[in-house]
């Protein structure tokens, strides 16, 4: 398996700004790339968030998904965040914990890269 870095937020954290974000080789089926982890503070620990089941398999700019008890959800959001006319994905939890992946387009992240609850 392929080395890749983690990435993790808590409760209060704010935003974590990543400009160096391995995006998975041959189109995810290695699973390589880095993973982002969630701490909620929920006491729960879902493993993979987003629902890996849905079709779609990397995000897309809107979608919402949540932990298993619906004690949070998760915002995907393409943005220019840096204002250097790139899209960058943010991913925040419901308090506004989360990532914004510079230089990465949603449809670039695969959902077995995002794990918490």
């Amino acid at each position: 398996m392929a080395k890749h870095d983690s990435y993790y937020v808590h409760p209060g954290d704010g935003l974590i700004v990543i400009s160096n974000f391995d995006l998975p080789s041959n189109h995810g089926s290695n699973q390589s790339g880095d993973y982002l982890t969630f701490d909620t503070g929920h006491g729960i620990y879902d493993g993979i968030l987003p629902n890996p089941f849905d079709g779609s398999y990397t995000l897309y700019d809107g979608e919402v998904f949540y932990n298993s008890n619906h004690s949070d959800s998760f915002t995907v959001t393409a943005l220019d965040y840096n204002s250097d006319g790139t899209t960058n994905t943010k991913i925040v939890d419901s308090e506004g914990d989360g990532f914004v992946l510079l230089g990465v387009q949603p449809n670039q992240v695969f959902d077995y890269q995002i794990f918490g609850g």
